[in-house]
């Protein structure tokens, strides 16, 4: 299910993001670019990195950090982070998530929002 929403994803969804609230500027498609900082219409683009600015990442959480340092080298893979009991996903793989069922938990921001499901029904959503 989710290599299938993988595949069909052809941009990011922003129909979640509370209005008058924004993005992180080097996640949009105005503003991607990959680990040699190429742009998607470069045809050397590497779509499964992403570059996240230095100043970005010192400014977030330790989690924040952790999670985008493995995920911008992981962009073509959906990454299931283990709180607990539960497993859950984040930022731009909640939105591979909501389109195979998975509901929004925690408050709605425009970054890092996250969705998930329990241990018992990880197998099934994985």
């Amino acid at each position: 299910r989710l290599v299938a929403a993988l595949e069909r994803d052809q941009g990011e969804d922003t129909a979640h993001v509370p209005r008058g609230e924004r993005r992180y500027p080097w996640i949009s498609e105005e503003g991607r670019r990959d680990a040699a900082l190429r742009r998607p219409s470069d045809p050397s683009y590497d779509p499964t990195t992403l570059h996240v600015p230095a100043e970005a990442l010192r400014a977030m959480t330790a989690f924040c950090r952790q999670f985008w340092r493995l995920k911008s080298t992981r962009m073509d893979l959906v990454l299931f982070v283990r709180h607990g009991s539960f497993y859950n996903l984040f930022d731009v793989d909640c939105d591979v998530g909501l389109r195979v069922g998975l509901n929004l938990s925690g408050r709605r921001t425009p970054n890092m929002w996250k969705c998930g499901c329990n241990a018992g029904c990880f197998e099934h959503w994985s």
